[in-house]
């Protein structure tokens, strides 16, 4: 199979949370906290060590998502595998998978912090066109879901659910 650089490698999204900066470090340094169906979940997070978690999700099942490094409360890069499939994980062919790379970085501002995500590792992806095409559309739509899903569970009242 040959690699085409015809999708774009990077991702970039960001947003205000109007939390301080440790709060949102709370979140983001958790890996997988993003995986879910745009409510926050933490429960569904296994920590396997100090840098691994498998995340437990209803239809895309068990991911493993590593932490790769971490500058608290600054940034937190973490490796994780993104499917293209259209059938479900365990159903998927191993050629409609890929690894990214997902870089949370935090920076304080003016009555809260500007949340912004960059994932990137789709051009080279050794998968299909399509898969890796519907794999970068997924999550560039879904980054936007997962970005207001953090704001809103972080701007949430304490003692209440988001």
């Amino acid at each position: 199979m040959t690699v085409s650089s015809n999708v774009s490698d990077t991702i970039e999204r960001d947003i205000f949370i109007a939390a301080p900066v440790e709060k949102v470090w709370e979140l983001v340094s958790v890996p997988g906290w993003w995986i879910n169906e745009g409510t926050l979940d933490l429960d569904s997070v296994e920590w396997l060590d100090g840098d691994r978690a498998i995340v437990h999700h209803c239809d895309a099942g068990d991911i493993l998502v590593e932490r790769l490094e971490a500058e608290a409360p600054r940034s937190a890069t973490f490796r994780w595998l993104v499917s293209g499939a259209e059938v479900r994980r365990p159903e998927a062919a191993q050629d409609q998978f890929l690894y990214t790379r997902v870089t949370f970085t935090l920076t304080p501002e003016s009555g809260g912090t500007r949340l912004a995500v960059t994932e990137c590792g789709f051009a080279a992806a050794a998968m299909e066109e399509k898969a890796r095409r519907r794999a970068y559309a997924d999550n560039s739509e879904g980054w936007k879901i997962e970005l207001n899903a953090a704001r809103v569970y972080l701007e949430a009242p304490p003692g209440t659910t988001a």
